[in-house]
């Protein structure tokens, strides 16, 4: 049974979620992914982002957005969007140490 201290502990965590991607869509013409964050909009390429890479385009022109994830219903996708963005944000950084030919601390 669940006590009323671990509902109102839950209720609380809930209170505190922070809507990581606050709209996602798709530009079939480019192949990308617009991803808004609070801080930027990120324009992706399909292909990047592993769990949409075997999607096909008719697919991709579902994608939405929730508190917690990015989804492709029909594909029965959904990705955690805190994670995917420090999946692109890492991959961002390795980019650069490429470019300068040196790690970043």
């Amino acid at each position: 049974m669940i006590s009323s201290k671990e509902i109102r502990q839950a209720t609380e965590a809930g209170a505190k979620l922070v809507q990581m991607v606050s709209a996602v869509r798709y530009r079939a013409k480019t192949d990308q992914v617009e991803i808004r964050t609070s801080w930027c909009t990120l324009l992706v390429d399909r292909k990047q982002i592993p769990e949409l890479a075997s999607l096909s385009r008719s697919r991709m022109r579902e994608i939405h957005s929730s508190l917690t994830g990015i989804h492709i219903d029909s594909a029965d996708k959904d990705i955690e969007s805190a994670g995917l963005v420090v999946y692109i944000a890492r991959k961002l950084v390795e980019e650069a140490e490429r470019a300068v030919g040196a790690k970043f601390p």
